[in-house]
């Protein structure tokens, strides 16, 4: 009897430790859905809407979180179902290319709708940080896969960093949970994900050092 018991203490064990192994790769697809880059902005855009003096805010959020989020969204969506890209994600670094073109024209669209609306400053700083930082990814992604999750939560961190301090620097720390689900699935070398971690916050400082004293 005590034989047995501690057989099923034993299988009870082994049965936790598989279910953990399974839960692993659920939690880091899960935070990669809710962590990625245009999901990350919509974030990024609704903080700054609500702590900025920002005329017609729920007009100014629609369109920012319309052209940063959505279309990017949809674009992922459709390429993946029509098989243009190897998944929702474009894994294949080599199929990366056209989501990028869309991405960065609906971000440029997104600029100037923001600058027609008279947003403040801070979001068409950040939709302007995502089309130049997209940009600069797409033609890094021609020769090597750098990690558009880790740019772009790092991008957007930058701007609430410098735009509302304290804010910005919590908002950074969703770096790590992104950094451990793409490691988790093998999506990312830890090299990858580094340079895209640190290329965003280099090209949005320098960006909003250029464009905030212009306008």
């Amino acid at each position: 009897m005590l034989a047995f018991c501690n057989l099923q203490r034993i299988w009870g064990r082994v049965a936790s430790a598989e279910q953990h192994r399974t839960d692993l790769p659920r939690l880091a697809k899960f935070l990669s859905a809710v962590l990625n880059a245009p999901v990350a902005a919509a974030y990024a855009f609704a903080i700054l809407v609500v702590s900025e003096d920002t005329p017609h805010p729920l007009t100014i959020l629609f369109v920012s979180i319309f052209f940063a989020t959505v279309v990017v969204l949809i674009t992922l969506y459709v390429l993946a179902r029509t098989r243009v890209t190897s998944d929702f994600y474009a894994s294949n670094r080599e199929t990366r290319l056209i989501p990028f073109a869309i991405a960065v024209a609906s971000f440029a669209f997104g600029v100037l709708a923001l600058l027609f609306l008279q947003a403040p400053k801070p979001i068409i700083a950040l939709m302007l940080s995502l089309l130049v930082n997209n940009g600069i990814l797409a033609l890094i992604t021609l020769r090597w896969k750098i990690s558009i999750h880790a740019n772009g939560i790092a991008g957007p961190a930058t701007v609430l960093a410098y735009s509302l301090g304290s804010t910005g620097y919590l908002f950074a720390l969703l770096i790590i949970p992104v950094v451990w689900a793409r490691m988790a699935l093998k999506a990312h070398t830890a090299g990858q994900l580094l340079a895209g971690a640190l290329l965003a916050p280099l090209v949005t400082y320098v960006l909003l050092r250029i464009y905030l004293p212009l306008v």
